[in-house]
């Protein structure tokens, strides 16, 4: 009977050195993860501004030539460019001290993303970064999510993270 209550203790005892490393394993995951999408971000930006200048000037002289087609072609790839070339620059200008609504299933509750990188919500509070794209992450108690805004930062949506009853199914609208 005392190997009975002895095993699954020491089991719990020589496992927690292990599962402490797994939360630190998927810690640098993270901080990996973020630091190459920065790390994108920073390189590709000089390539996009080259491209989108290149495409400018083509529309211009697509327009002289009034190539209505090519003009409409062209202002179709600098939107897109356009689209996926959003910097921490941009994301700071858009939500830096704003106010937004946190809705889920039976809550609508507000949030506010202050300039400092901190956020406030009726129910915890935390941190936040730009980590490329349209796209923020949110350290709060109950772990990380990622919120993905759409193109005119006035809606936001879960897209990555804790699906805890705290982010389940979380959207929300700049108010």
């Amino acid at each position: 009977m005392k190997a009975c209550v002895v095993f699954p203790f020491l089991v719990l005892l020589l496992a927690s050195p292990i599962l402490r490393a797994d939360a630190g394993l998927k810690l640098e995951l993270t901080h990996l993860q973020e630091q190459h999408a920065k790390a994108l971000a920073a390189a590709a930006e000089p390539i996009n501004r080259s491209y989108l200048a290149a495409l400018q000037q083509l529309q211009s002289h697509a327009e002289q030539m009034k190539d209505s087609d090519s003009v409409a072609r062209i202002q179709a790839e600098i939107k897109a460019l356009q689209a996926t070339t959003v910097t921490h620059t941009d994301v700071h200008a858009a939500i830096d001290d704003t106010d937004w609504s946190w809705e889920r299933p039976g809550a609508n509750v507000p949030i506010h993303f202050s300039k400092d990188g901190t956020f406030q919500h009726n129910a915890f509070s935390g941190t936040w970064q730009a980590i490329g794209g349209r796209n923020i992450k949110l350290k709060a108690p109950f772990g990380e999510i990622t919120l993905t805004f759409n193109e005119t930062f006035t809606e936001y949506h879960l897209t990555a993270g804790d699906k805890g009853t705290m982010s389940q199914g979380v959207k929300g609208k700049k108010k």
